[in-house]
C-alpha cells in the first residue's frame, strides 16, 4: 500500500485530506506542531497504519528534522501533500516582521525542501504524486495579505512549472486553490470580519471531495465554486482599476 506524507493535519482541510486518504488505505505520516493532537489523531484512525511527526513547521530545519526521521524509521513516500499554511491579515507595514519571516519558511521553504528532498524516491520508482495547497489568494491580489497572498502565487506557479517539467514521468503535481472555506484559518487570520468571507464561504467537506477526486485523475490545477474561478477570471479580464476597487472593498479588514 502507498504511503502518503501530509503536513497540517490536526485542522481545517488538512484533516479532511487526511480522511480521505485513510478511507483509501493509505499508510499515513501525519506532520504538525501539536503532538497532542497528532496522538489523538492516530487514536481515530485505529484501521490505518499510522506513523505521526511533531515538529514546529515554521522551523528552518522542519524539513531535515522530516527527513531525518522519514530515514530512521524506512519510511518511503509516495505522496506528498504540502498543506501547512498560515495567514496574518493586516497591511504589509503594520505585520510584525517575524510573521513574514513564519509565512514564507512554511508556505516556500518548506514546500520546495521537501518536494525537492521526496521527488527523487518518486523518480526512482517512476510513481509518485505531489499535491500543493495554494489558495485563490495565489490567484489574485490580495491586499491586507500581502505576503500569504505572495506565498500562495509562488506554489501556484512552482506547482505548475514542475507537472510541466515532469510530463514525461509518473509523477504528477496537482495544486488546489481553495477560496473562503468555513475552517479555523479565517478567526486565525483575522479575515471573518472582511467581505471576502461573509458572502462567499464554502463547506470545506465538498471542497475536499472535489480536490480529492482531481487529485486521483491527475488534474494540475483544481478550483472549487463558481465564485471562486469568476474573481480569477475578472483579475484576467477586467480593467485594473475597477478590480482594484472591488477587491480593496472585498478584503477590508474590521479591527
Amino acid at each position: 500500500m502507498n504511503t502518503v506524507l501530509i503536513t497540517g493535519t490536526t485542522n481545517g482541510l488538512g484533516k479532511l485530506l487526511v480522511e480521505k486518504f485513510a478511507q483509501d488505505g493509505y499508510n499515513l505520516v501525519l506532520v504538525s506542531r501539536s503532538e497532542e493532537k497528532l496522538l489523538k489523531q492516530k487514536e481515530q484512525l485505529k484501521n490505518n497504519n499510522v506513523h505521526i511527526i511533531s515538529y514546529d513547521l515554521s522551523k528552518e530545519d522542519a524539513c531535515d528534522y522530516i527527513i531525518d526521521n522519514l530515514n530512521e524509521n524506512q519510511i518511503k513516500i509516495d505522496v506528498l501533500v504540502n498543506n501547512v499554511g498560515f495567514d496574518y491579515a493586516d497591511k504589509f507595514i503594520d505585520t510584525p516582521f517575524e510573521e513574514i519571516d513564519q509565512m514564507m519558511t512554511t508556505m516556500i521553504d518548506l514546500t520546495v525542501k521537501l518536494t525537492y528532498s521526496l521527488l527523487v524516491h518518486m523518480l526512482e520508482q517512476n510513481k509518485g504524486k505531489i499535491v500543493n495547497v495554494s489558495s485563490v489568494a495565489g490567484r489574485i491580489p490580495l491586499p491586507n495579505n500581502v505576503i500569504y497572498s505572495a506565498c500562495k502565487s509562488f506554489v501556484y506557479m512552482f506547482s505548475n512549472a514542475l507537472d510541466i517539467e515532469l510530463k514525461n514521468t509518473n509523477v504528477s503535481v496537482s495544486v488546489i486553490c481553495p477560496g473562503p472555506t468555513k475552517t479555523n484559518f479565517a478567526n486565525r487570520a483575522n479575515l471573518n470580519n472582511s467581505l471576502l468571507f461573509k458572502f462567499n464561504t464554502k463547506k470545506p467537506e465538498p471542497v475536499i471531495n472535489h480536490a480529492y477526486k482531481k487529485i486521483n485523475k491527475g488534474s494540475r490545477n483544481i478550483t472549487y465554486g463558481f465564485i471562486n474561478n469568476i474573481q480569477i477570471y475578472f483579475y484576467n479580464v477586467l480593467p485594473k482599476k475597477l478590480f482594484d476597487g472591488l477587491i480593496i472593498m472585498l478584503t477590508k479588514i474590521s479591527k
